[in-house]
């Protein structure tokens, strides 16, 4: 369901209810994410990276490839004009991932979850002093973490 509504080019009213319904989230809370650039996109994204995250901890070798395309697709768009909040949300869940791959020390799932998604991560941080300058591929402990104050909500997971 996140690839259709990554992919579908007429964002109207059936597209939008069906995004709601995958988001999972009211329709007071929904309201803003059309008006607001590609929010909706964003927490598309967010809202299937984190469960294939905590299931792909539990077994890399299965879905690593299949992780890679569907993060790709779902994650092109514009993140500039997004709502602060969901940017907020993909810096907290970027640094949950980050923590995790600096945790283990070595290749693992991480890579296949921050790669796709990189250039999200610098998008929203080009101009600040946390602006990343290399990402080394293979190499997800080597990923910086958001470390702007005002980019994180510090959401416990």
């Amino acid at each position: 369901m996140a690839g259709v509504i990554a992919t579908v080019s007429e964002k109207d009213d059936h597209w939008k209810a069906l995004a709601k319904d995958q988001l999972d989230v009211s329709e007071e809370v929904f309201r803003d994410y059309p008006a607001n650039g590609d929010s909706v996109l964003l927490a598309n994204l967010i809202h299937i990276t984190r469960p294939l995250f905590r299931l792909c901890l539990k077994d890399i070798s299965q879905m690593a490839d299949d992780l890679t395309k569907v993060l790709s697709r779902v994650s092109e768009f514009d993140i500039e004009n997004t709502l602060p909040g969901l940017q907020h949300d993909l810096c907290d869940l970027w640094n949950e991932i980050t923590r995790e791959a600096h945790d283990r020390g070595a290749y693992d799932i991480s890579y296949f979850i921050l790669e796709p998604i990189q250039h999200l991560f610098i998008a929203l941080h080009q101009g600040t002093d946390a602006a990343p300058t290399v990402f080394e591929p293979m190499l997800p402990f080597s990923y910086p973490s958001c470390n702007i104050p005002g980019h994180r909500c510090e959401t416990p997971f």
